[in-house]
């Protein structure tokens, strides 16, 4: 049976879901089949409404009499051969809520059961609260969702894909509050380890003009020879009259343009009233492009405007599409001169067009400079990524933003540095913290010019198995970090061995640079591993930048659908070897509680512990590690003890309740010692042996 589409409809409105599902199911067969409807309701729902299609006809479900029901029956079942059957359900629940904290869930994993991918799959959530709404987030599906913020209390959240094979749950975070700010946490621990975290702030969707912190913005625009092809240069225009249409009049700004030499609209920045803004689009319909590429002199005049400049936060807007030809020209030159004459703390954001720049030199400028670095590659539009992401920072709410967590010790926390807060915009931070109770989150910075604090009391409990996500984008996060500084720095053993055990510990597979560290026996050769990244020009140079940016700033747990041969099961990594899901912590030549796949001791095992199924489904031959031993289920018979009579590897009840079974039978299993008859001798020996292991 497949599925053709399934198409969901969620109205949220102050804590009350109403979810709408609408599916249609084909019977790919050639012959006709019945269906049974199976849908894995959540908790204390109730179903409101249940249609099954007749053709174009709804048929609702009623009461019938026998001779009502076998009339409809025959009119709606069998299905067809390549026959549809569409099926509506409708139902609501009220959303748990924990200190302003929401949650949303749909099972949507149950699809991966259908026999071919789906032509659309689609979750819309209309949000409504009376409380403003702060951040909202899915960690199953952040980067596939779009949000359009409609209001502080409303939001429009819309999944959507096409020819896909959902194997994962839609889950949805918001937050709402009635404050400037709204902070919440997040946490997980598994004692006696140090606990996971996230946190997660927002200013209000609502920012009045004066809570907008005023701010400098340099532009610096590349108009080379280079930007003359592919009508770079006007893109770059258009790009740049979005912008400065978008300065708020408390800003100052000035133009920076460049190539051979270094050009600018005003000789100090000006205020962003009517009259600079119409000066300033004149001065950008005129610009041209012809010369060579001064990269490091037209950051040095953009900072030297900075320090001219008036207001508390200052950015810069860098965009190039080459490398430095003209000039200081040396990589870590640039960089340095950069970091030296930046005293004023300015935020300098870069932009690199298509593949012919320096993505080394590019990313450690934004990075030493509190930024972030993008690329626009040759099918993209420049104007559409630079005007997004500056109509994204246009209204600063907070900067220079800090984290305090009181009596809580929290460590590894990424990001490294805390970005701005803009409206519309949130911060998530992931760490660990050592110890545990009540204590007060400060949040603070400068709004205005004046040191804003927010306080927050909080809870980080000794012991919290919910929210495992988080351990996982923590890691996804640090890996991305510990590359980075592979990538500047060089490799190391130390660097590349924490890299592995993270990757392995907490199954982030889906990085395709650490694959070779996770499937291979042996690690790689010294310098192997470092040279995926050596590259800083060309399209995998850019593919190289934006991974690690996506990896640093992770926010859904990885996939584990990345590497072919490895897997993520039940909090662990399998890697398969020989035909062999293993766990990736075994090490050959390892002692093994060996089972048979599909005996008794197999099917004992997993009725004692039904955690284990999530190991047990991976395959007939897997191997496991389980209270402190690792287990082999494997398809060719496996010799036993004797007295471990349904082979599960260990002397247990199943095996008393075996000879009990037995009691008083001439032969068969029970018959421990052999006597002809299962009788008190045989229950003694098995008694005698009980809790045995192999191998003991």
């Amino acid at each position: 049976m497949a599925i053709k589409y399934h198409k969901v409809s969620v109205s949220i409105d102050n804590q009350v879901a109403t979810t709408m599902v609408d599916q249609v199911f084909i019977n790919q067969s050639h012959w006709e089949i019945e269906g049974t409807y199976i849908f894995p309701l959540p908790p204390d729902v109730a179903v409101t409404n249940f249609i099954m299609y007749v053709g174009d006809e709804p048929l609702k479900p009623e009461f019938l009499d026998s001779e009502q029901a076998r009339r409809i029956y025959e009119r709606v079942f069998p299905i067809p051969p390549w026959g549809e059957k569409r099926i509506q359900l409708e139902y609501s629940e009220v959303l748990p809520y924990d200190a302003g904290l929401c949650k949303y869930e749909y099972p949507l994993n149950t699809e991966k059961f259908s026999s071919m991918p789906l032509e659309e799959v689609e979750v819309v959530v209309d949000l409504r609260s009376h409380v403003p709404i702060m951040s909202i987030w899915s960690p199953s599906h952040e980067n596939s969702i779009v949000v359009d913020r409609q209001s502080d209390y409303s939001a429009k959240i819309t999944y959507a894909d096409e020819n896909i094979t959902p194997d994962i749950d839609f889950t949805m975070y918001y937050t709402v509050s009635a404050e400037d700010f709204g902070l919440n946490l997040m946490t997980y621990r598994e004692p006696p380890e140090d606990g996971f975290y996230v946190l997660m702030a927002a200013p209000k969707y609502g920012v009045a003009p004066e809570e907008v912190v005023s701010k400098n913005v340099i532009f610096v625009f590349d108009t080379s020879g280079s930007m003359s092809s592919d009508n770079k240069i006007g893109q770059a225009r258009e790009a740049l009259e979005f912008c400065v249409r978008k300065l708020n009049e408390q800003d100052q700004f000035n133009i920076i343009d460049f190539s051979t030499g270094v050009r600018k609209f005003k000789l100090e920045p000006v205020q962003a009233d009517t009259v600079q803004i119409q000066s300033a689009l004149r001065y950008i319909d005129e610009l041209d492009a012809t010369g060579g590429t001064n990269i490091n002199d037209a950051l040095i005049e953009a900072l030297r405007q900075v320090s001219l400049a008036a207001n508390p936060l200052s950015m810069i807007i860098f965009l190039t599409d080459g490398q430095p030809t003209f000039g200081v020209t040396a990589e870590q030159e640039i960089i340095r001169n950069v970091k030296s004459a930046n005293e004023m703390g300015a935020r300098l954001f870069v932009f690199g067009v298509e593949y012919d720049v320096n993505t080394h030199l590019l990313d450690e400028l934004a990075a030493d400079n509190g930024g972030v670095s993008a690329y626009v590659r040759p099918e993209e539009d420049m104007e559409i990524t630079v005007s997004s992401f500056f109509a994204k920072v246009s209204n600063p709410v907070l900067s220079d933003v800090r984290l305090d967590f009181g009596s809580i010790n929290a460590i590894d926390r990424y990001p490294t540095q805390l970005p701005d807060l803009f409206a519309g915009s949130q911060l998530k931070e992931f760490g660990r913290y050592r110890d545990f109770g009540d204590t007060v989150i400060t949040l603070s910075g400068l709004a205005a010019g004046t040191v804003r604090e927010f306080t927050y009391p909080v809870h980080f409990p000794a012991g919290n198995l919910k929210n495992d996500f988080i351990p996982r984008i923590w890691a996804a996060r640090k890996i991305g970090y510990l590359i980075e500084e592979v990538r500047r720095s060089g490799e190391t053993p130390e660097l590349v061995e924490e890299i592995k055990d993270l990757a392995i510990k907490y199954g982030v597979l889906n990085n395709e640079y650490i694959s070779m560290l996770i499937l291979e026996d042996e690690p790689p050769p010294p310098g192997v591993f470092g040279e995926q990244f050596v590259p800083s020009l060309g399209k995998e140079a850019v593919d190289i930048s934006t991974g690690l940016r996506n990896w640093k700033e992770a926010d859904v747990a990885p996939s584990g659908a990345g590497v072919e041969n490895a897997k993520f099961a039940g909090g662990r990594t399998f890697v398969k070897k020989d035909e062999v899901w293993t766990d990736a912590e075994y090490k050959d030549g390892q002692p093994t509680i060996n089972i048979q796949y599909a005996s008794d001791g197999h099917f004992n095992l997993l009725a004692r512990d039904p955690e284990l199924g999530k190991y047990l489904a991976l395959g007939n031959n897997v191997v496991f590690y389980h209270n402190g031993e690792f287990y082999r289920v494997q398809d060719k018979p496996v010799e036993t003890m004797k007295w471990d009579l349904d082979g599960n590897g260990i002397v247990d009840i199943f095996d008393l309740v075996i000879v009990a079974v037995g009691f008083g039978k001439s032969d068969g299993p029970a018959d421990v010692n052999g006597d002809g008859k299962v009788d008190v001798l045989d229950l003694m020996l098995v008694a005698e042996h009980f809790g045995q292991k192999k191998g003991d």
